[in-house]
């Protein structure tokens, strides 16, 4: 496959930043909420903290494939143990912007390339 999704791009808005990473064949990301807090003490978080970190950020990685304008994530790693799932999108890429829209609920995702 020669997909035209290759690179590091990044996403950046009022709910959501991070990096998608693509590669020929498998993807990763990495999404948090802006208003992630650190931790009072660096490296020493409480429970709390930690729990709290855990449910502002989303982490996965797994193939993909292209059909047309059709993007379809097999995410077989995922932050939450046991929920390997499938992320359907459609795709378009103008310059060096990718947008990805959600087939389930019509969230557009806007994303700079970066690398």
């Amino acid at each position: 496959m020669n997909s035209p999704l290759v690179g590091v791009w990044e996403l950046t808005t009022e709910t959501l930043n991070g990096l998608m990473i693509f590669t020929q064949t498998h993807e990763c990301h990495l999404f948090n909420r802006p208003n992630r807090q650190p931790f009072a003490t660096p490296g020493e978080p409480t429970a709390a903290e930690e729990a709290a970190a855990f449910r502002m950020m989303h982490a996965g990685a797994g193939t993909y494939s292209i059909a047309g304008s059709t993007v379809t994530m097999n995410e077989e790693y995922d932050r939450i143990p046991g929920n390997p799932h499938k992320w359907i999108l459609e795709f378009s890429i103008e310059g060096e912007v990718l947008t990805l829209q959600s087939t389930w609920n019509g969230n557009t995702y806007k994303l700079k390339k970066v690398g």
